[in-house]
């Protein structure tokens, strides 16, 4: 007679936890082959995933399936992006700034909201890639589409229109498209100061940073950790440039 194996609510709680962990380590090794091995976005993609660690191991304001939604669409995005660069001289992989923009979010802001966190990794792909908003749709559901098309410009117009449209339509963003504004406009800014795109100018930087400012003091206040990070950074570049 065979004896039943009993398996405790603690073992079947580390056993999906292991599971988890494996499947990050499946989408580490395909993340890896997707940026070509380049370790500055594998340092980001550890940091975001220490900061999903946290919230779904130890704080519970994520669940497993959450956790898994949330690292597919990393790899989503990683997939859509995979041929992009940054403007930076080393021209790193596009797919920093999605698991910037989402680290922000979740790491520093600690929004825990599912979709959100998501459509922070999905943010550039309507306006960058060959993707369609069935597609995210279909994956993601209706609402991560929602946000992500609420924060995609419309390609067809001119860069002083898009910006414009940017500071009319930023008080009436939803919270979930407000906190990816803000994280976005963060990471940008940042890029723009210590990784200057190639051939930028200092007038040409101020000019980025002046507008994310003007921008985001019109969204809705629902990121002030990311705010204040990002007028501090802005201050303290304008600083530097003298009269």
């Amino acid at each position: 007679m065979v004896t039943p194996v009993v398996i405790s609510a603690n073992q079947e709680k580390k056993h999906s936890y292991s599971d988890l962990y494996l499947k990050d380590e499946l989408m580490r090794s395909q993340l890896f082959t997707l940026i070509k091995e380049n370790t500055k976005v594998m340092q980001g993609c550890d940091n975001f995933t220490d900061s999903l660690r946290v919230a779904y191991l130890y704080e519970k304001t994520l669940d497993e399936q959450e956790a898994r939604d949330i690292m597919q669409a990393l790899l989503f995005a990683a997939k859509k992006h995979k041929d992009q660069t940054r403007k930076d001289k080393d021209k790193t992989p596009y797919i920093i700034h999605p698991i910037g923009v989402a680290d922000y979010i979740l790491g520093s802001e600690r929004c825990t909201d599912k979709d959100t966190i998501i459509a922070a990794f999905l943010h550039d792909t309507l306006e960058d890639t060959e993707t369609i908003k069935e597609e995210i749709k279909e994956m993601f559901g209706r609402n991560v589409m929602s946000m992500v098309l609420e924060v995609t410009d419309d390609k067809s117009l001119s860069k002083k229109e898009v910006r414009k449209r940017q500071i009319e339509t930023a008080p009436l963003k939803t919270e979930g498209a407000a906190f990816i504004k803000f994280a976005d406009k963060l990471y940008n800014c940042r890029d723009f100061i210590y990784r200057t795109p190639v051939g930028y100018s200092q007038e040409k930087v101020k000019e980025y940073l002046l507008h994310a400012k003007e921008m985001t003091d019109s969204l809705p206040s629902v990121a002030p950790g990311l705010k204040n990070l990002l007028d501090c950074e802005i201050e303290k570049f304008l600083s530097s440039c003298g009269p």
